[in-house]
């Protein structure tokens, strides 16, 4: 009665390619590498087993980037809605059991092939700088990442341009890189001053309200230190954005393929 589990399992067992990766019990097949950074190599993956799924592979080479798994976890623990379109989706993580890369931590996101440039990318795409209209929409989304993280409890230490995709065709921006992130850790840096600052390097002549909210933001750490006051700036953007725009409409930022 109890012998068929245990030649699935002996199936599975087999069925595992050498240059597999075995996280949490399932096999992952590397497709291609995607990049190596300072600590983690990032590898594009399959799922071996059926449903197959692709996915985004990061390995760790050394010992101090394993937060990142634990973090992604917790966020998703909110339940907040928006979540998933905002923040890498978590399939698993944890140490690598296969032969290949054994005892590697590695973390296994969902892949998102629409997001695909970073905001360092968008700088060397623009040299003069996007469409203010746009660059409301992506500040407003970042503040947005920004509350959620702030509301779970999380520093990322590591709010950069190289860290933040744009989804192609859309009004979407992505938080990625949370190997530094900390649960419980106080923050280091103001969350509307961050943004500003940020969105202010991307922007070409914004216009008066959005410029003033913009040097506002960027100067005063006061803005921002709670989760109710980015919510707040949050509606003053969108006030000033209607004053100099218009009613919202779909402005994606276009990107070559």
């Amino acid at each position: 009665v109890h012998a068929q589990p245990y030649r699935d399992a002996l199936a599975r067992l087999a069925s595992v390619e050498s240059s597999d990766v075995v996280v949490q019990g399932t096999a992952w097949r590397l497709l291609r590498p995607l990049s190596r950074g300072e600590r983690t190599d990032l590898w594009h993956v399959e799922r071996t087993r059926t449903p197959t799924e692709r996915g985004i592979l990061k390995l760790a080479r050394t010992p101090e980037t394993t937060a990142e798994g634990p973090v992604l976890a917790a966020l998703a623990a909110t339940g907040s809605p928006i979540i998933g379109s905002l923040l890498p989706a978590l399939i698993s993580f944890g140490p690598v059991t296969s032969a290949q890369h054994l005892g590697q931590y590695a973390v296994i996101m969902r892949a998102a092939p629409t997001f695909t440039h970073d905001l360092t990318a968008v700088s060397r795409l623009y040299p003069a700088g996007i469409d203010p209209a746009i660059g409301v929409w992506m500040w407003r989304r970042l503040l947005e990442i920004l509350r959620i993280l702030r509301e779970a409890g999380v520093c990322h230490h590591a709010v950069e341009p190289a860290h933040l995709i744009v989804e192609s065709g859309k009004h979407g921006l992505r938080l990625v890189g949370f190997g530094n992130a900390r649960l419980g850790e106080k923050w280091g840096s103001n969350a509307a001053t961050t943004s500003a600052r940020l969105i202010r390097g991307l922007i070409s002549s914004p216009p008066q309200r959005i410029g003033q909210l913009l040097e506002e933001a960027s100067a005063d750490v006061r803005i921002g230190e709670t989760a109710t006051d980015i919510l707040d700036l949050h509606r003053r953007i969108g006030d000033a954005a209607a004053a100099e725009f218009g009613p919202p409409r779909f402005r994606p930022l276009s990107l070559p393929r």
